[in-house]
């Protein structure tokens, strides 16, 4: 028979200031301290998980000694005939993008 997982509850005494419970009841409107307590825990959880992706983001070293001309995308436009001027059209695609609805024929 296979084994099969169970999820494992703590029941856990908590101190939480009665201000902090009424003020989380009254912006999510969730009025179950015990489902107001693990939405908030499951939240931190998402921003520590996020944090440290983000503090591996600031470890990155930038080398400015790049040679942008061996860069394989270097260049990649030159030989299009329907674009005049790539720094303008580069402009444009990045405007579309922003806008986040990207009709292909504009």
């Amino acid at each position: 028979m296979p084994y099969l997982m169970k999820e494992h509850n703590m029941k856990t005494t908590l101190n939480i200031s009665d201000d902090i419970i009424k003020e989380l009841v009254q912006l999510s409107g969730i009025n179950n301290r015990m489902k107001l307590v693990k939405i908030a825990l499951e939240e931190y959880l998402i921003k520590l998980k996020k944090g440290s992706v983000l503090s591996m983001r600031r470890n990155l070293v930038i080398d400015n000694n790049i040679d942008f001309g061996k860069l394989s995308a270097y260049g990649m436009w030159k030989d299009r005939t329907d674009i005049v001027d790539s720094i303008e059209y580069a402009r444009k695609l990045r405007k579309k993008a922003s806008r986040r609805s990207f009709n292909v024929n504009d």
